[in-house]
């Protein structure tokens, strides 16, 4: 009925605005044909709207409010999700958010603080939890470390080493920052809303995953072989190498059953790379066999820094990531990542490519006969 009123409407507005003036410009009542406008009426009295069209005009505006929703929240859908968890999150959830943040508070652990999320997220700062609140927590920085704009009112993602909580590991977490206070002349205090909800392992997207501290330096080792009359693997030299995302090439140098010698590329900073530093290598070892890439975890401690003529020299020892530490509530612990495989995992890969070359080599000799 609404759709026939209308259109009955716009006929007779029609007829006025082409028949209802006279020369003077005065307005006259409709004066084109009754019968026209009488055959109108009939012909919309005969039209009904049926149950499918009602269906399909529904559809058609929901799909574009929808659509006009989307577009005006496309900027602002984590605040959107952050106000909805706020909105629906329970007092245990809170409740269970204050005791991890307290944990991180008392253990004195290193958040590094981010603004944007996955592989362009901008690095701002390195703190420790000064305080928790019931309303939120307060972030400690030193102005001498870390990039002093932060963006209040902006929601900033922390990264922190691996937690377990209640058979649940998390290590990173978003909420808005509220206000920053200078208390010092190199301090600074970051006030920060309770968040509603911490995020879970494991983060491997994002280009600084943390393990320990800034630790995590990601990329693909290729295994690289010649061909001087027999094919074989060499491990001294280019032969390995770690492509760190958007920082260059990160050369092998030396590998041994003891440790790695790394040269870094041009642009890495010392102070990154402390001596007894634990550090956590991923690396995609390509699989000849299989046609495809494996990853592996190699542990690290930073045993010495140094600069030579090719660059940042970096040399750690093997080690597994990962202790256990003591806290008030038994639930409540360190996780232990560990480190999936390391070097026997890759020695273990090293032999399989070995295996598969000299079979083909086989397969390449009994072709010939």
């Amino acid at each position: 009925m609404f759709f026939q009123t209308w259109w009955m409407m716009a006929f007779q507005r029609l007829g006025e605005f082409c028949y209802g003036t006279d020369t003077g410009g005065a307005p006259m009542a409709a004066s084109f044909d009754k019968n026209y406008l009488d055959l109108v009426q009939n012909s919309f009295a005969r039209v009904q709207m049926k149950p499918a069209d009602t269906f399909f005009l529904g559809s058609i505006l929901g799909i574009v409010t929808a659509l006009l929703m989307g577009y005006l929240l496309r900027h602002n859908y984590k605040k959107l999700h952050y106000h909805l968890l706020a909105m629906f999150a329970g007092k245990k959830r809170l409740e269970d958010n204050r005791r991890i943040l307290e944990h991180l508070a008392k253990a004195e652990s290193p958040l590094e603080v981010h603004q944007g999320d996955g592989k362009n997220a901008r690095y701002l700062s390195e703190g420790k939890i000064e305080e928790v609140g019931p309303a939120g927590f307060v972030l400690k920085v030193m102005g001498n470390s870390a990039n002093m704009r932060f963006p209040v009112g902006k929601m900033l993602m922390f990264l922190f080493r691996p937690i377990q909580f209640k058979d649940r590991q998390f290590n990173h977490f978003n909420t808005y920052l509220e206000r920053v206070s200078q208390p010092g002349s190199r301090e600074y205090l970051l006030h920060f809303q309770m968040p509603m909800s911490l995020n879970y392992l494991l983060r491997r997207n994002h280009s600084r995953y943390e393990v320990e501290r800034q630790s995590f330096i990601k990329g693909k080792l290729w295994l690289e072989r010649w061909e001087d009359g027999r094919s074989r693997l060499r491990l001294l030299g280019p032969s390995l190498r770690i492509n760190m995302d958007k920082a260059g090439d990160a050369w092998v140098h030396d590998i041994s059953a003891g440790g790695i010698r790394l040269v870094l590329p041009e642009g890495a900073r010392p102070q990154a790379y402390k001596q007894g530093k634990d550090m956590c290598l991923q690396l995609f070892l390509f699989n000849p066999a299989k046609g495809n890439y494996r990853w592996i975890w190699l542990g690290a401690t930073v045993t010495k820094v140094f600069t030579s003529g090719k660059g940042l020299n970096l040399c750690m020892r093997f080690a597994a990531l990962g202790s256990v530490v003591n806290a008030e509530e038994s639930e409540m612990r360190w996780a232990d990542i560990g480190v999936a495989e390391g070097l026997p995992g890759m020695n273990r890969v090293i032999d399989e490519w070995e295996q598969y070359l000299a079979g083909r080599q086989e397969k390449d000799q009994e072709a010939l006969v």
